[in-house]
């Protein structure tokens, strides 16, 4: 089933770890129409943009699956808000400035080394334009907040 011209809800749901747990992953009815407004809204313009696909390595996560993962109980991705992506012959680097060259509206931008996590909340009247990048560490994960000028220039 497609939510939009690109992306399916199967490509946005897909989870090895809901499968190897047998954990339910089907999205809600309030799920099903962030992955939709995500899609139409972020996901098909930058695939456009880019004019070659993205893959979707994490998108929707029911409860299960996120607390499985260990994620946050707050993660967009558990509301169908988010996706983590990547783009073969583009690294994640590149496809993080191409995000923010291709002026799609985003909650919250993060460049999370291998991938590109986006988010949209259809809720908002206006999106946060949020800019992170990660920083990995023994001791943990820390994001460091950018402005949309300094992200160009990371």
């Amino acid at each position: 089933m497609y939510l939009s011209e690109y992306f399916t809800l199967e490509e946005l749901t897909f989870s090895q770890l809901a499968i190897r747990k047998r954990l339910d992953n089907t999205p809600s009815d309030a799920a099903f129409e962030a992955l939709r407004a995500l899609c139409l809204n972020v996901l098909d313009p930058l695939r456009a943009h880019l004019g070659r696909p993205l893959q979707v390595t994490s998108g929707y996560r029911s409860g299960p699956v996120n607390a499985a993962l260990g994620a946050a109980l707050g993660s967009a991705h558990a509301r169908g808000q988010a996706a983590d992506l990547v783009c073969p012959g583009i690294d994640a680097h590149e496809l993080f400035h191409e995000v923010l060259r291709a002026g799609v509206p985003f909650d919250r931008l993060i460049l999370e080394g291998g991938w590109v996590h986006v988010s949209f909340d259809a809720a908002r009247t206006r999106q946060r334009g949020q800019i992170l990048v990660a920083e990995f560490a023994a001791d943990g994960t820390r994001y460091v907040e950018l402005d949309r000028s300094a992200a160009l220039a990371a």
